[in-house]
């Protein structure tokens, strides 16, 4: 865990030290290759932890001021961490400047844990602390040295394998313009009570760090909190705020709490996260933190949701025919529609073993559909014989007059074929019962074999011809036959044609 504080003390560019025997400087300063100096003190006492053993980082431009201290040292933890004096108290500490600022401090008679004097070199850098740095301790910073540092254009990162705070009051102000890059990454959880202000630096955050040391870091879903009255401003720089595997909470109790040039939210899911009316100018789904912004999101802020929603295609059919086919979508999380979510394309789908006959076949959604938010469509496999094939309605033709030569064909077989059972009964309504129309149709197909002929037969006039004698008027009967008999009771009598 490590915390970010204020120290009250007076700014004066000395160290010094808060018990007897601490001994401060009393190894020397080391001047670095860059400028910089360490202040040696193998007797500096850590608590009750008597001659633990401190070297101080010290800014060779502008000083640096303050009680020796966790803060702003690289200290030991037990007597001796540090080496110790002999008889001619002569000290064993010592360090080695590095050509890029770091340096190097060995410890021959460290203890790791219950094994004693097992050693240890240490590469110091001055204004980074890393995850292996300070295993299993908590430890604080002071902010003022933070801002100093980078406001020399010094880029910085802190980590911690569990919990990273900005504690409130604790303002990180970077002065000048051109301020150095602010990486905070946390194994667990990231807070940010106070304002930083990076003078168009780039400021990173990082939450649930895969890098972390997994023994340091509690149980516990990653997040990142912008707690009352936290601000971010990064001026023309860039912000990346980035919870993995985790969630977003601003309670800062603002909608902007974050200005810059542009920022990046990075989070699980959007109905876990808490963004208090928080703005933004767009989002995507299935996208994960890798440090490399997403070509499509060249612009403007976003949130990116390492989650992919599924919506779910339910087809239909209203008209009983393929081409009728409608779909209904549904599972669209945070407030999304099928406009927000910017729907293109044209759907698929696939009938199970479709011939056209009457009856129920299932549909399915194979492909086709498209969202601008990263959506990803499947068929409802729940609902079945969504596509219903019902018979055809014959269409109503216009009865032709008779001409003086011909009657126009009737495609018996396409019309017989839609004709249902209902439909018959209905067409034999002007006999009075089965065996009677059986008997007047055999009459009516008693053609001779010389070319079309009425019959001789008494009918029961089934159709109001007018007479009972069709031999003695014949032109009138097949006129009547013409003009009355609907052209699908023609194709059920397997009448093809009927000329004058």
């Amino acid at each position: 865990m490590a915390s970010l504080w204020s120290c009250d003390t007076p700014c004066v560019f000395s160290v010094w030290c808060t018990s007897a025997f601490d001994a401060v400087s009393s190894d020397g300063i080391t001047a670095l290759p860059n400028g910089n100096y360490v202040v040696l003190s193998s007797g500096w006492s850590n608590g009750t932890v008597t001659s633990a053993g401190a070297t101080t980082w010290g800014n060779g431009t502008t000083g640096t001021g303050g009680i020796v201290s966790t803060i702003n040292s690289l200290t030991g933890s037990v007597t001796g961490d540090f080496g110790n004096r002999n008889s001619d108290q002569v000290s064993n500490l010592a360090v080695i400047g590095l050509s890029n600022g770091n340096y190097i401090v060995p410890s021959g008679i460290w203890d790791n844990s219950g094994l004693v004097d097992t050693g240890k070199v240490r590469v110091v850098t001055p204004q980074n602390i890393y995850f292996n740095n300070g295993l299993v301790q908590t430890m604080s910073f002071n902010p003022s040295t933070i801002s100093t540092t980078l406001a020399l254009g010094t880029n910085i990162i802190l980590q911690a394998s569990n919990d990273l705070t900005l504690d409130a009051g604790t303002d990180i102000i970077v002065s000048g313009s051109n301020g150095g890059v602010l990486t905070l990454q946390a194994g667990r959880n990231l807070t940010l009570n106070s304002s930083i202000f990076t003078a168009n630096g780039n400021f990173n955050a990082i939450a649930g760090d895969p890098n972390a040391i997994a023994a340091d870091r509690e149980a516990g879903t990653p997040t990142i909190t912008l707690g009352a009255g936290a601000t971010i401003n990064a001026g023309s720089g860039h912000v990346i705020l980035a919870a993995i595997g985790g969630n977003f909470v601003n309670n800062t109790g603002s909608v902007t709490p974050i200005i810059a040039n542009r920022w990046l939210v990075y989070s699980t899911d959007p109905r876990l996260n808490s963004l208090n009316g928080m703005l933004v100018d767009a989002k995507h789904y299935g996208t994960d933190f890798t440090g490399v912004t997403p070509t499509y999101a060249g612009t403007g802020n976003w949130f990116f949701y390492s989650v992919t929603p599924v919506l779910t295609i339910t087809p239909n059919s209203q008209g009983g025919t393929p081409a009728d086919f409608g779909l209904t979508i549904t599972g669209f999380i945070d407030g999304d529609t099928t406009d927000s979510s910017g729907i293109t394309g044209l759907a698929r789908f696939g009938i199970d073993n479709f011939t056209g006959a009457i009856g129920q076949y299932n549909v399915a959604y194979l492909t086709g559909l498209f969202s601008r938010l990263g959506y990803v469509f499947v068929d409802n496999t729940v609902s079945v014989d969504e596509l219903t094939v019902i018979p055809a309605i014959p269409t109503a033709t216009p009865e032709t007059p008779a001409t003086a030569n011909t009657q126009p064909a009737v495609d018996q077989v396409l019309l017989i074929s839609q004709i249902s059972s209902l439909e018959e009964s209905i067409l034999f309504l002007p006999w009075e019962n089965e065996k009677s129309a059986k008997d007047d149709k055999e009459d009516l197909l008693d053609v001779k074999n010389d070319g079309i002929k009425l019959p001789i037969v008494i009918l029961d006039d089934p159709f109001n011809v007018g007479c009972k004698n069709p031999q003695a008027d014949a032109v009138m009967v097949k006129q009547a036959w013409t003009q009355t008999i609907p052209n699908s009771m023609k194709a059920f009598l397997n009448i093809s044609n009927l000329a004058n």
